[in-house]
Protein backbone atom coordinates (compact mmCIF):
# COMPACT_ATOMS: atom_id res chain seq x y z
CA UNK A 1 0.00 0.00 0.00
CA UNK A 2 1.54 3.32 -0.57
CA UNK A 3 2.50 6.00 1.95
CA UNK A 4 0.82 9.54 1.82
CA UNK A 5 4.33 10.90 0.42
CA UNK A 6 4.22 8.73 -2.43
CA UNK A 7 0.39 9.20 -3.26
CA UNK A 8 1.13 13.36 -2.78
CA UNK A 9 3.87 12.99 -5.02
CA UNK A 10 1.73 11.02 -7.72
CA UNK A 11 -1.10 14.14 -7.42
CA UNK A 12 1.29 16.56 -8.09
CA UNK A 13 2.42 14.97 -11.54
CA UNK A 14 -0.87 15.52 -12.49
CA UNK A 15 -2.23 18.60 -14.88
CA UNK A 16 -3.10 21.21 -12.51
CA UNK A 17 -7.04 20.73 -13.29
CA UNK A 18 -6.84 17.28 -12.38
CA UNK A 19 -4.49 17.99 -9.18
CA UNK A 20 -6.97 20.65 -7.92
CA UNK A 21 -9.74 18.13 -8.50
CA UNK A 22 -7.84 15.36 -6.45
CA UNK A 23 -6.87 17.49 -3.54
CA UNK A 24 -10.64 19.12 -3.18
CA UNK A 25 -11.98 15.27 -3.13
CA UNK A 26 -9.65 14.06 -0.53
CA UNK A 27 -10.65 17.68 1.43
CA UNK A 28 -14.38 16.20 1.14
CA UNK A 29 -12.98 13.04 2.71
CA UNK A 30 -11.05 14.33 5.18
CA UNK A 31 -13.97 16.58 6.45
CA UNK A 32 -16.60 13.99 6.14
CA UNK A 33 -14.79 11.70 8.45
CA UNK A 34 -13.78 13.79 10.88
CA UNK A 35 -17.64 15.02 10.93
CA UNK A 36 -18.07 11.05 11.30
CA UNK A 37 -15.90 10.38 14.12
CA UNK A 38 -17.19 13.06 16.08
CA UNK A 39 -20.88 11.77 15.41
CA UNK A 40 -19.45 8.52 16.83
CA UNK A 41 -17.74 9.69 20.22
Amino acid sequence: MPNVKTILNDIEKLPLHQEEQMLSTLEEILVLGSQVEQEVK
